[in-house]
């Protein structure tokens, strides 16, 4: 299954949605068409990342899938990439390579969230890393689905449910429509500032599905929360005497590389308030 061309095929499918919805919520079409602007005009491709995926991103100077990842390691290993595959993803092993493998060119997949402000999936990494849509978005395939592939899309086998999964995908174009037909029920009922988290937070989100590529010159920026910049700050710049293990001192001097690829490469760091 060509899933980007299944995404493409659907935009008739979520304008007619959308239409539906709107007709069914007057009370509410104004702060809808809200949403939907701010997505379209703001919503981007983030990653998370934790602190060694990030330090590595910015050191190779590109991002690596899963299976690029588990080549390199098998090869300096001496191990089977799939030996590999099975230990760093343990028990959702059979699923990802039941979805990957049911896609054309699905080892070729990238995954991300679709952001429109926050720290975005930070179950997978403290450290949001969001494309630049005057670049990478442009010159990328995208297809997004309403929810986890993983959670949601998969059925016992496993096997992919192409039923549902076709009739939840849209292409980079029609993303604001699928976040608005997702998230109808809440967005009316929380203000403005909350929709960042709702729309993409460790609970839910919207994935991005994509096989282009990633560089460091497709970054817009990388964001961190405020809680965690003060404490590795702090020990990173003031506070040098201050006692700490060999793991802090670690997470601390990985900080301060960090912060010196960043200003090497121009892209800036956002410190964005938890929620």
């Amino acid at each position: 299954m060509d899933i980007f061309a299944a995404a493409r095929g659907n935009v008739t499918y979520l304008e007619d949605g959308l239409q539906t919805l709107l007709g069914a919520k007057p009370a509410s079409e104004t702060v809808l068409r809200q949403f939907a602007q701010q997505v379209e005009n703001q919503g981007c491709v983030s990653i998370n990342m934790r602190q060694s995926v990030l330090i590595s991103f910015l050191s190779l100077g590109r991002h690596q899938n899963i299976y690029e990842w588990a080549d390199y390691r098998a090869r300096m290993s001496g191990r089977s990439p799939d030996a590999v595959m099975r230990e760093r993803l343990g028990s959702y092993y059979e699923q990802r390579i039941a979805f990957d493998n049911h896609f054309d060119h699905g080892r070729q997949f990238r995954y991300g969230a679709l952001n429109i402000g926050g720290l975005g999936t930070t179950a997978y990494g403290e450290f949001a890393t969001c494309l630049d849509n005057r670049s990478f978005a442009v010159g990328a395939e995208l297809a997004y689905l309403r929810a986890d592939s993983l959670k949601t899309y998969l059925l016992p086998g496993p096997a992919v449910d192409e039923v549902t999964l076709c009739t939840e995908l849209a292409p980079h174009s029609h993303r604001q429509f699928l976040a608005v037909l997702k998230l109808a029920a809440i967005i009316p009922l929380e203000p403005a500032p909350r929709w960042p988290v709702l729309l993409c937070s460790c609970d839910d989100y919207v994935e991005a599905i994509f096989t282009a590529e990633v560089t460091w010159k497709d970054v817009a920026q990388v964001r961190m929360g405020r809680s965690d910049h003060e404490l590795l700050f702090e020990y990173a710049f003031n506070s040098f005497r201050e006692p700490l293990s060999e793991a802090d001192r670690s997470l601390v001097d990985g900080f301060v590389l960090i912060l010196q690829k960043l200003e090497e490469y121009g892209i800036p760091l956002e410190v964005v308030d938890e929620t």
